[in-house]
């Protein structure tokens, strides 16, 4: 699809034509919400390679459908302060007046300097700079700026996000900067800004300072259950290790919580992972818009956008993402499974040499039971879909791990390369992995408990896909897009006991 085209386009995982994308950020407007990224030239693209210097734009009815729209706001002219390709920022819409904020970056410093800039629009589609650009550089009150800039005259100031004040007028920034500190994990923080006309700032305290753990960067704040929330991404490639409260996350979202828009935010004793995963592909730039009264959450999942999730609290006011209704625009045909559970098409061998099985399954009045006393065994449905969601109650009464798992080929003889998604009691997380090596694609702290019973479901959108647990997402991760010659839905037991019963498959659209 061309970036003028008008056809929607329906497919599980919105990608511009010709382009990868990243960072995105949204806006409603007249029942439709705006979408605006960042974006590179695909190797082999039909498309100019300076059109990733634009931001690229599309629309969507549904949050689903997304129809691609003309590239915006390029390079201005060269020597400038955003003569160079501009990053992450906001959109705001005031009577009538659309505000969009973006980092200014410049081939004076090689882009190692940043400012807040914004561009005006009568109508989402032609966009002017403002004149008096930059409207936000770091106070050095507060913050490092051009009078006592980072070493290498570094000045981090980027990746606005504007919230209307909930009482009164004006609005509340949010942006990634730092503060002088001696370690330099230790001054990455998010600074705020106030403005009565959305023109001029006045720039307050940091609203969140994590201590530690490098960069935080991409904040959203919005109101939820009582709470202010703020999330924000970093990793172990920002400059520091250790800072989520899942140990096994190198990657992600964090959320800091308020009582005041403003701040400051903290992070909840022993919670402050919203998703995450090992690396880049579970998902970046969380960022969220209200639509048709409810807010929904987005992310960019290596070069494309992420279905849309609602966040919800659970206890103690954990924040979480959960799965959205809206994904079921994506089903495609009658149910895989209707009335009665499947009956299991085999039982494959746990290596290419092996002959015996290494455990049982059986299908007892629509419930499946499986057992293994030394090992892992599979058990092959026959039934699936290269894109497909997969439901189904899991109770794990004794062992070591047990859920669900895919498989290209369900005629072969013996696992290889499927993947499953388990419950694993005995390392109290949530788990995907490649077969017969376990390779962990990502793990999730999660509390399995013998004899309860979770709600699994997998969503796999090709090259993606989705673990939700009683409808949170648990997991993000990459699954393989090599050709499924008998696509398979298969069950799962480690040197254990399970009973897996209420299965649902669906086939999602290509």
């Amino acid at each position: 699809m061309r970036s003028d085209s008008s056809v929607p386009l329906m497919v599980p995982g919105y990608r511009p034509d010709g382009m990868n994308m990243w960072d995105t950020w949204y806006l409603a407007r007249n029942e439709q919400v705006h979408m605006f990224h960042l974006q590179r030239w695909a190797a082999g693209s039909h498309r100019s390679q300076p059109e990733e210097d634009f931001l690229g734009h599309a629309v969507t009815d549904d949050l689903v459908r997304w129809r691609e729209l003309p590239i915006l706001l390029g390079p201005n002219e060269p020597g400038t302060l955003d003569d160079l390709h501009s990053w992450t920022g906001c959109a705001v819409e005031h009577e009538g007046q659309y505000y969009l904020y973006y980092t200014m970056r410049s081939s004076r410093d090689n882009g190692r300097s940043q400012r807040i800039g914004l561009a005006l629009s009568d109508d989402l589609i032609t966009w002017r700079r403002y004149p008096g650009n930059p409207v936000i550089v770091p106070d050095d009150t507060f913050y490092r700026g051009y009078a006592n800039p980072m070493p290498r005259n570094k000045v981090d100031c980027r990746d606005l996000i504007v919230v209307r004040n909930p009482a009164g007028k004006g609005w509340t920034g949010f942006f990634a900067t730092c503060i002088t500190a001696e370690e330099e994990s230790e001054s990455n923080v998010i600074g705020v800004a106030q403005s009565e006309d959305l023109v001029h700032w006045r720039q307050l305290p940091p609203a969140f300072v994590p201590g530690g753990g490098g960069e935080v960067e991409l904040p959203d704040v919005y109101f939820l259950d009582g709470r202010w929330y703020l999330t924000c991404l970093t990793s172990n490639q920002h400059g520091g290790r250790g800072v989520y409260s899942d140990k096994h996350a190198a990657c992600g979202t964090l959320y800091a919580v308020s009582d005041k828009l403003e701040g400051p935010y903290r992070m909840l004793e022993g919670d402050n992972t919203l998703f995450c995963g090992p690396d880049w592909s579970c998902g970046l730039s969380c960022r969220s818009v209200v639509f048709r009264g409810k807010r929904y959450v987005f992310f960019t999942q290596s070069v494309t956008l992420s279905p849309p999730m609602e966040p919800t609290t659970i206890s103690g006011g954990r924040l979480r993402l959960k799965y959205s209704d809206k994904n079921q625009a994506w089903y495609q045909g009658p149910p895989l499974v209707k009335n009665d559970a499947p009956a299991i098409h085999s039982l494959p061998a746990t290596h290419s040499s092996g002959g015996l099985s290494c455990g049982r399954w059986r299908l007892n009045e629509g419930i499946y039971r499986g057992e293994a006393r030394s090992g892992w065994q599979l058990a092959y449905l026959g039934i699936g879909s290269r894109n497909m969601e997969i439901n189904a109650t899991i109770t794990l009464h004794s062992g070591v791990a047990a859920g669900l798992a895919v498989t290209a080929n369900g005629e072969r003889l013996h696992a290889e390369n499927d993947e499953v998604f388990a419950l694993d009691a005995a390392e109290q997380c949530a788990l995907a992995s490649s077969l017969p090596g376990f390779q962990p694609m990502a793990k999730r702290n999660v509390t399995i408990g013998y004899g309860v019973p979770y709600r699994m479901r997998v969503v796999i959108r090709r090259p993606r896909c989705e673990v939700y647990l009683d409808d949170i997402l648990t997991l993000t991760v990459p699954v393989e897009s090599a050709t499924q010659t008998a696509p398979s839905v298969a069950l799962f037991i480690d040197r254990g006991s399970v009973e897996i019963k209420d299965l649902g498959v669906r086939r999602l659209c290509e």
